[in-house]
């Protein structure tokens, strides 16, 4: 059908708990494909395949397409389709609450991250503690180092969970493929 645009059957529910919420900045809501026969949870960082979908970001990914505004379960009536769902791409300026596990590291989330750089954890709903450093350098985003701490909310309580975020921190996404295209 030429000029109707159809939406993933979930639409986002506020009441959801998501892992990423915007706590400030520009909001750029877009619609792009989602991969077909794959469950997100509302809130999940997402990336752009090499075949123009979206998946769930992975731990080595180099750039952020933006945070799923809609939860993605396989009941939903699309869900074997590529069906345009919303996400939320932010800004250069925007800042998310996101949770953070605690994958092994001997050292908790804490406010001495603030100004880290991070890693996906195990999920694409929660960044790993574990994957902290410093020095972002020339090729961080190359290592998936593509969120800045930029506030903390609470520290970890949970050891060697890479899916579970105890803890909860404020994040800008510094990479974005509205920007750097990924290269996966």
């Amino acid at each position: 059908m030429k000029g109707v645009l159809f939406l993933c059957t979930t639409l986002f529910d506020s009441s959801e708990n998501m892992a990423f919420k915007r706590i400030s900045g520009q909001s750029n809501l877009i619609t792009f494909p989602k991969t077909a026969s794959v469950a997100y949870a509302a809130g999940s960082a997402v990336e752009i395949t090499s075949t123009g979908f979206f998946i769930a970001l992975a731990t080595t990914s180099p750039s952020v397409l933006g945070i799923l505004q809609q939860k993605i379960s396989s009941t939903d009536g699309d869900y074997a389709n590529n069906t345009p769902c919303l996400i939320d791409c932010g800004d250069a300026n925007t800042v998310w609450e996101v949770d953070v596990a605690n994958g092994g590291a001997a050292t908790p989330f804490a406010v001495t991250d603030i100004g880290q750089f991070f890693k996906m954890g195990g999920t694409a709903s929660v960044i790993d503690c574990n994957t902290r450093s410093s020095t972002a350098g020339a090729g961080f985003t190359a290592q998936g180092l593509v969120f800045l701490c930029v506030g903390f909310i609470a520290a970890t309580t949970t050891v060697s969970d890479t899916s579970t975020g105890s803890g909860k921190g404020l994040f800008k996404i510094m990479s974005s493929a509205l920007v750097r295209p990924s290269s996966t």
